[in-house]
């Protein structure tokens, strides 16, 4: 799963994000071509971008200001992530306020058109809910998940639902 969540967080052109017991890391071959090209940059721009003097006053060139659609996805994978720190302790009480948080991050995902976000999101819930023995909460997020997880061809999505649904079968004693 970790892998899948690091190869969705970079195609949205993301840093990896902390989730499900795997680790936030950095190692030195990857911040040192990062490094040199950001260097580079400030280089060639702070002859562009640096601020003239002119005769009444000066001039600063200013970033645009953050739209809306920035703030929605940096609320939605703030209660992502937050939602994954509190899963990972464990804790009946941690893992009711990471369905909370996940459940404040489903609707702005949905907002944005991130389908394969809404996937993981439904999931990590569904998988909250069967940790806390709500077996029939985890199976109905489950089949939420599902066709997200079709939907955008996310076939190791559909395969972990699938196999999580089948668990929650097993364990309510369905065979089927």
């Amino acid at each position: 799963m970790a892998q899948r969540i690091n190869r969705l967080i970079h195609s949205r052109g993301l840093t990896k994000l902390p989730f499900f017991g795997w680790r936030f890391f950095v190692s030195l071959p990857d911040i040192l071509p990062r490094s040199l090209a950001v260097f580079i940059s400030l280089i060639l721009l702070s002859e562009s971008v640096a601020a003239t003097p002119r005769r009444m006053g000066v001039t600063i060139a200013q970033q645009p200001a953050t739209t809306e659609q920035d703030a929605t996805r940096a609320a939605a994978y703030r209660a992502f992530v937050q939602g994954g720190q509190l899963y990972q302790q464990g804790t009946a009480e941690s893992l009711r306020q990471a369905i909370e948080k996940w459940e404040e991050a489903l609707p702005l995902f949905r907002a944005l058109g991130y389908k394969e976000f809404e996937a993981v999101t439904l999931l990590g819930i569904g998988r909250a809910y069967s940790d806390l023995g709500e077996k029939q909460q985890a199976l109905d997020y489950y089949k939420r998940s599902l066709p997200l997880s079709q939907a955008v061809g996310d076939k190791a999505g559909e395969a972990t639902t699938l196999n999580n649904i089948g668990k929650v079968y097993d364990n309510l004693g369905e065979k089927r």
